[in-house]
């Protein structure tokens, strides 16, 4: 590998400097676990301490006891950093309302971050290295927000899979009953006119499955009555056929770490998604299945207040 080492080592040197104190101590953290050696001198730690970066960088390299792979692969780590930050300042990120620190979290999960830093520092790519810095930032505002599961998951991820999670996360809905995030499954919904940002073949969902962020096992509901939603808008379905004749909703379930993710991707069903499924249904499933859209006034848990008297779709033309 062709490394421009003393370019690199100034790009870590400077990148260290910039950060605001969360950021750096997670910096000098993982570079005194990744680089000093068990027969590095105890000043070496007491520097990292102290935030002198550059001094135990020139340190180790002088001593032959970091490689141009490890400083190269800490200049990956900066930039997410740096993204980390960036991403921090520009959403204002702030904690949830009510949610406060304790010591333990303070002081950050160190193997988290740890397994963080071994994911991050190969990669390179600017796309997939925004997606983990959105991680960073979240895990550093909020302790525990990603699972080392979820780590993983992402860390397997291709650039062309993480594309695939963008599209199916505009999908994704909340099942009202459950609370969990799902997707309604092409067989449910069928042939359709959906916008091409809507649709997946069949082996996209595939790859979804593989890559762990769909569950493969699809779940049937029989419930008369069914509702999904976003933040917005509710979604409900009504079997209002037979009494003896059954109704199988089917959908696919989120992994853990997907759902972890949505907030990475930042995508989620917007109430144009809906309002086109429930048109899609309400033509397909006529007249056994009765279909609504409503806007949602207020919501708390798994309680809503929803506007019933005009449903959206009365005037919605897909």
């Amino acid at each position: 590998m062709d490394l421009n080492v003393d370019a690199l080592i100034k790009y870590v040197k400077d990148g260290v400097e910039l950060f605001k104190p969360a950021l750096s101590t997670v910096v000098g953290a993982l570079m005194t676990v990744m680089f000093l050696r068990r027969n590095t001198e105890t000043t070496e730690f007491e520097k990292i301490k102290k935030g002198h970066f550059e001094q135990v960088i020139e340190d180790l390299y002088k001593n032959n006891l970091i490689t141009n792979l490890e400083i190269a692969r800490c200049k990956n780590f900066i930039q997410v950093a740096r993204l980390a930050e960036k991403i921090q300042h520009e959403k204002g990120q702030t904690r949830p309302k009510g949610y406060t620190v304790n010591d333990e979290e303070q002081a950050f999960d160190f193997d988290w971050f740890l397994r963080f830093f071994d994911a991050v520092g190969n990669i390179s790519n600017a796309d997939m290295q925004v997606l983990w810095a959105s991680v960073l930032a979240g895990e550093v505002e909020v302790p525990g927000s990603f699972s080392l599961r979820t780590i993983e998951t992402l860390r397997n991820m291709t650039k062309q899979e993480a594309m695939l999670f963008k599209k199916i996360a505009k999908m994704a809905l909340i099942d009202v009953s459950s609370r969990s995030i799902v997707v309604l499954t092409p067989k449910f919904v069928g042939k359709s006119d959906f916008d091409a940002s809507f649709h997946l073949a069949l082996k996209e969902f595939l790859v979804l499955f593989d890559c762990g962020i769909l569950n493969p096992q699809s779940v049937t509901n029989f419930d008369l009555d069914y509702a999904l939603c976003n933040d917005n808008v509710l979604l409900k379905l009504r079997n209002i056929g037979e009494v003896n004749e059954s109704f199988k909703y089917n959908y696919y379930t989120l992994t853990q770490a997907a759902i972890q993710l949505l907030s990475v991707v930042d995508e989620f069903a917007s109430n144009q998604y809906i309002l086109e499924l429930g048109a899609i249904l309400k033509k397909k499933y006529r007249p056994q299945l009765e279909v609504n859209v409503f806007k949602i006034l207020e919501s708390s848990g798994d309680k809503f207040v929803i506007d019933d008297e005009v449903d959206l779709l009365n005037n919605y033309a897909n």
